[in-house]
């Protein structure tokens, strides 16, 4: 039998001691709030996208007279 320990258990380890690190240099919760800010940022982006478009919509079709030469001839 090998001494040296398997694959998926090296990759624990190494996960772990990585884990430990982050955690001692205190780099995990400012990544987690950056990561949620962006989230936020981006939702709310697509939110105002998706209004604006609503509104350019909603133009179209409501009171906005429209050009002369989409006027129906009514002669």
């Amino acid at each position: 039998m090998s001494h040296c320990p398997t694959p998926a258990r090296r990759k624990k380890a190494e996960k772990e001691r990585k884990k430990s690190k982050e955690e001692a240099r205190g780099a995990k919760p400012h990544r987690q709030e950056r990561e949620k800010e962006k989230a936020e940022k981006a939702t709310l982006d697509r939110d105002w996208r998706i209004a604006q478009d609503g509104v350019e919509k909603a133009g179209n079709q409501v009171g906005v007279p429209l050009p002369v030469r989409y006027k129906r001839n009514t002669g």
